[in-house]
């Protein structure tokens, strides 16, 4: 018994795959891959290879996604940066904390998708943390401003109040460092 060939849906599916992975240099040896080395033609698939060459690409692709997120919030928060010439550096970069200081301990690379989803989490609470702190330093930046304002009106009862709020932040900051 033969088995059902592939579908013209599934051939259009895995091209348009095969392009938004950036793997279409490398379609004959998925193609020869994925049949067992029995083609490198898609049009020669069965139904049951395309389907699972699709599901892989999908799971590649949501992979993909998650990583580049991951990289999104690591330049965000300052742990990389941009116009590196050698991304190798950035990679290293995220690597070793994933590997230090991750929830995995792995590096991003090596890790499944259900590791990938946690180290996506930790980053996201990193980045919350540091927005909070970047609107925190920036409330005390503006305190600083109307204290100065306010001192140079001779409002020194208002300076008072402000400097109140303006010491409790930077008591609260204090004692986060510790």
């Amino acid at each position: 018994m033969t088995e059902k060939a592939i579908t013209p849906k599934q051939l259009k599916m895995v091209h348009t795959l095969l392009s938004q992975t950036g793997l279409m240099d490398w379609k004959t040896e998925i193609i020869h891959s994925f049949s067992g080395g029995r083609t490198a033609s898609s049009r020669e698939l069965t139904a049951t290879e395309a389907k699972n060459l699709i599901n892989r690409l999908l799971e590649n692709d949501e992979r993909n996604k998650l990583v580049k997120r991951i990289w999104h919030v690591a330049y965000e928060v300052g742990m990389i940066f941009r116009g590196n010439e050698d991304m190798r550096i950035n990679a290293g970069k995220i690597n070793l904390f994933c590997k230090t200081n991750g929830t995995v301990k792995k590096p991003i690379e090596c890790q499944d998708m259900a590791e990938l989803k946690r180290t996506h989490r930790q980053f996201e609470s990193i980045h919350r943390q540091y927005k909070a702190k970047q609107a925190e330093e920036q409330h005390i930046a503006v305190l600083r401003e109307y204290i100065n304002s306010f001192a140079a009106m001779e409002d020194y009862e208002a300076c008072i109040i402000l400097k109140g709020e303006l010491d409790s932040l930077t008591h609260k900051q204090r004692r986060q460092k510790k």
